[in-house]
């Protein structure tokens, strides 16, 4: 599970190795930017760049995932959460070579990246049990759900200069993401988001925005409380051009965590890849108009 940054705009996108990444967890990390901890579990990359710090909420999805946490350093108090939890799982890129990563300018925001197959081979000489994890309550079918709402985009906004679209394109059966540009004044047009490693748009089978509690230490440093939610809490789903409105909850630390549709039931996502937004309670989700949707990001 590797972190990859957002920011700085210009000289960090477009991101590598995200489209060969199963999971996708999106969360924000203070003064309006947001970041990413990408999942490589059915293929790798070569590259997953650019490499940032580990946040509060990491060893969270960590553990529940059983994963290893590749990450660019992190502030000491969250370093210490980080080591406590997760130990010889977590790796930082000061304690690594290169195989698992590398790059120049290593003190810079965006000079390092990562293999993870190189990942893989440096955690099992190092006694990290590399076997199958048990991921069971996450649920995938191929037919739609039964809704009447249409999800023909989402836009999760922090601030104007920081937007993300997903756009369902038919013919793919997936939705594509799109991103402000920074390079084409401060109207923040949107564009594709590509894969520099592909040159092509990320597509994505399902995205989930689910509503949780952020907890704000200071505007750089919070916590989001993932762990022990018994009490079912709001999640939306798009999948198959489609809105589903329904819950999440995470009881059990060591177990993924586990989606619901409106009645109660285990949602079922479409089978491929998913994008998991983390978006605060006090987020405005509403429909801009038919089929469009958008969240507007805010924590209390």
């Amino acid at each position: 599970m590797i972190k990859v940054s957002n920011f700085p705009a210009g000289p960090g996108r477009p991101h590598a190795g995200l489209s060969y990444a199963d999971l996708v967890f999106e969360y924000y990390i203070g003064e309006y930017m947001n970041r990413f901890l990408a999942v490589f579990y059915g293929q790798d990359t070569p590259k997953a760049w650019p490499l940032r710090s580990g946040r509060l909420i990491d060893p969270q999805l960590v553990n529940m995932y059983h994963g290893v946490l590749v990450y660019g350093s992190a502030d000491e108090r969250v370093d210490e959460k980080i080591l406590t939890e997760l130990g010889m799982r977590a790796i930082s890129n000061l304690n690594a070579p290169c195989p698992p990563i590398c790059g120049e300018l290593t003190h810079s925001a965006t000079g390092v990246y990562v293999d993870s197959a190189s990942v893989t081979e440096f955690t099992s000489r190092h006694g990290v049990e590399n076997t199958r994890p048990d991921l069971r309550g996450m649920l995938f079918s191929e037919t739609p759900p039964q809704t009447s709402q249409y999800g023909a985009s989402v836009l999760v906004q922090y601030i104007r200069w920081n937007r993300g679209e997903w756009r369902y394109d038919d013919q793919s059966g997936k939705y594509l993401r799109w991103i402000e540009s920074w390079d084409q004044g401060d109207e923040y047009p949107l564009i594709p988001l590509v894969d520099q490693l592909t040159g092509e748009q990320l597509a994505f089978s399902n995205v989930v925005i689910l509503f949780a509690n952020y907890i704000e230490y200071n505007y750089r440093l919070h916590d989001v409380e993932i762990w022990d939610n018994t009490e079912m809490q709001r999640a939306v789903f798009f999948r198959d051009g489609l809105m589903v409105d329904g819950f999440w909850r995470a009881p059990l630390r060591d177990h993924p965590i586990q989606f619901f549709n409106q009645q109660g039931l285990p949602m079922q996502l479409k089978p491929g890849n998913t994008w998991v937004v983390v978006a605060g309670k006090s987020s405005e989700f509403n429909q801009s108009s038919p089929g469009q949707w958008q969240c507007l990001f805010d924590i209390p």
